[in-house]
């Protein structure tokens, strides 16, 4: 379902950046808008980018006021809770080579 819903939306979106026009002689020629294409794709990546920075960052900030401000409150209250924390692999430190 939702390759369908992104299909429509970018044939949607081309369908406005196409134009097709047929002349007196019968000849057909379509032209397509690169520049307007281009433009619109690196502005979205470009708020993709900041979307996900902002996610991320919002994530570090409640993590840590939860760690400093909420947890030690409710610890004060006999309430103790810990926020599991991603242990992500390591690279071992010395190099071996086998």
């Amino acid at each position: 379902m939702l390759t369908l819903l992104i299909g429509l939306s970018l044939g949607a979106y081309l369908s406005r950046r196409i134009t097709f026009h047929v002349d007196d002689f019968d000849q057909a020629s379509t032209t397509l808008d690169y520049k307007t294409i281009w433009e619109n794709i690196v502005a979205f990546f470009a708020a993709i980018g900041f979307v996900c920075n902002w996610g991320i960052s919002t994530g570090r900030k409640t993590r840590n006021y939860f760690n400093n401000v909420l947890s030690p409150w409710l610890e004060g209250f006999g309430i103790n809770i810990k926020i599991p924390a991603l242990q992500l692999p390591t690279m071992p430190t010395t190099a071996q080579l086998d």
